[in-house]
């Protein structure tokens, strides 16, 4: 499994910011042709992909059997969302990143209002400041951080 890690101190990361990147990606380690889900889930013919950037971080994951990740930075939720997702009031972030990651690993926006399965699940250390998790349906490999410049 690999997790890219770009930052971009200079903007945020937007809606779509990782399009032109994940064709450099696909082809550079030959994943095929790049298309999107009906939702704009990433697909490619070799692998899957998910993607997700909070602030100044972007991350793809690509792996050999689905996945799902997600990004956020750390800082408090409001109770009426903690509540309204029923997500864990001791770590909400933690718990809102697992919910998000749920829903690209099954391109499926209604995991955000079931309550977590038995998934496989890793936290991957990006930034102090940042909560990232991972998600598949299957054991999950050993991974390598790729860091990225933005030219």
């Amino acid at each position: 499994m690999k997790i890219f890690i770009v930052q971009n101190t200079q903007e945020h990361f937007r809606n779509n910011s990782s399009k032109a990147l994940l064709e450099k990606l696909t082809k550079l380690y030959g994943w095929g042709p790049l298309h999107y889900s009906s939702n704009g889930k990433p697909l490619c013919e070799k692998g899957y992909l998910s993607v997700s950037h909070s602030v100044d971080f972007l991350v793809i994951v690509n792996n050999n059997h689905p996945i799902g990740i997600d990004l956020e930075k750390i800082r408090p939720l409001k109770d009426e969302l903690i509540k309204k997702f029923d997500l864990d009031p001791n770590n909400p972030i933690l718990s809102w990143c697992q919910k998000e990651a749920l829903i690209k690993l099954y391109d499926d926006k209604h995991y955000l209002f079931k309550n977590i399965t038995t998934e496989y699940w890793q936290t991957i250390d990006i930034d102090e400041k940042y909560c990232c998790v991972v998600v598949s349906n299957q054991a999950l490999p050993d991974y390598e951080l790729i860091e990225m410049k933005i030219n």
